[in-house]
């Protein structure tokens, strides 16, 4: 895989995100509704990813176990460790 393909690639679609933003701010009139559209939508998308996909699904399942055992602190769920 050609990760200065993918660096640029990620830049472009960075700066075509913030433009998108700019210009649902712009229409709304209202910044927080925009980035509350922004963000929801996303979650949106990922959530239903989510559930189709195996893998994803596998992960959960073995985090939910991991925590159970008490593994995994329940705190850092939350904290993106």
């Amino acid at each position: 895989m050609r990760l200065d393909l993918l660096a640029a690639l990620s830049g472009l679609m960075i700066a075509l995100q913030a433009r998108a933003n700019g210009e649902l701010s712009h229409r709304l009139n209202n910044g927080v509704e925009a980035a509350l559209v922004s963000f929801g939508s996303g979650l949106l998308i990922i959530a239903v990813i989510s559930i189709f996909h195996k893998g994803i699904k596998a992960g959960i399942t073995n985090l939910r176990i991991a925590v159970r055992a008490k593994e995994i602190p329940r705190w850092r769920l939350f904290a993106g460790a």
